[in-house]
């Protein structure tokens, strides 16, 4: 049986902690957050294969927002839990829709006024 490849879909995971939480002023969480970032991440996008788009930290707030292709938005989720990332830091993810792709949908649909 021939395995089809799924198509990737766009999320965007916002994520944000608290000021205490903060790898800048808490040496725990620092050491903690650079085997996140530098060895669990890495390894578990390439095995659930999540392709990167952007991560931006929102200075100067305790907030970071990545864009990223998936499988699934479950993908996602177990993605947070495994790499680390759920340990220090509340997170959103939202499934996205291209605007023009969007227009182009609901351009007949029904309107309130």
């Amino acid at each position: 049986m021939a395995t089809e490849a799924k198509e990737l879909n766009t999320y965007v995971i916002e994520m944000w902690h608290e000021v205490l939480a903060s790898p800048l002023g808490n040496s725990h969480v620092r050491k903690f957050v650079s085997e996140v970032i530098r060895e669990r991440a890495p390894k578990l996008l390439q095995e659930k294969n999540i392709q990167v788009i952007g991560d931006y930290h929102l200075d100067p707030e305790h907030r970071v927002i990545m864009v990223v292709k998936a499988p699934s938005i479950e993908v996602v989720r177990d993605f947070l839990y495994e790499s680390g990332y759920s340990a220090y830091v509340d997170a959103r993810i939202y499934p996205t829709t291209p605007l023009a792709e969007l227009a182009a949908k609901y351009a007949a649909g029904p309107t309130i006024i």
